[in-house]
């Protein structure tokens, strides 16, 4: 099997998306570190791992429409930068991957959604 240009254009920014969810679950794990008892464990986890869950949404979302998951990432980014502005390593670390998968998105859509140069030139 062949693998084209088009076909990394199309799963770049899936497989980036997936292993950026994954990236933020690691951020759970600081939790087994405290002593919150079983149900405040559970709570704590499933809060720790809401924006992995936001994270898959939207890669599940660009799966069908890329120009959404493009503008839901970008918002996240945003978002986040907005919210941790005292912390510019966090925003490094966790924004920079956002807007990437963004753009990963956005190239996608665009990619499929534009026509040909020969179709544009015999329309004229």
């Amino acid at each position: 099997m062949k693998i084209t240009r088009n076909d990394v254009i199309l799963w770049a920014p899936r497989v980036v998306g997936i292993g950026l969810a994954v990236f933020l679950a690691l951020f759970a794990a600081d939790i087994f570190m405290e002593d919150r008892g079983i149900l405040g464990t559970l709570v704590a986890i499933m809060m720790h791992l809401v924006p992995s869950i936001v994270v898959l949404a939207l890669v599940f979302v660009g799966w069908k429409h890329e120009g959404i998951a493009a503008a839901g990432f970008v918002a996240l980014a945003i978002l986040y930068a907005a919210t941790m502005r005292e912390r510019l390593a966090w925003i490094a670390l966790v924004s920079t991957p956002l807007a990437i998968v963004s753009a990963l998105f956005f190239y996608s859509w665009w990619v499929r959604t534009r026509r040909p140069m020969s179709e544009t030139r015999s329309a004229a």
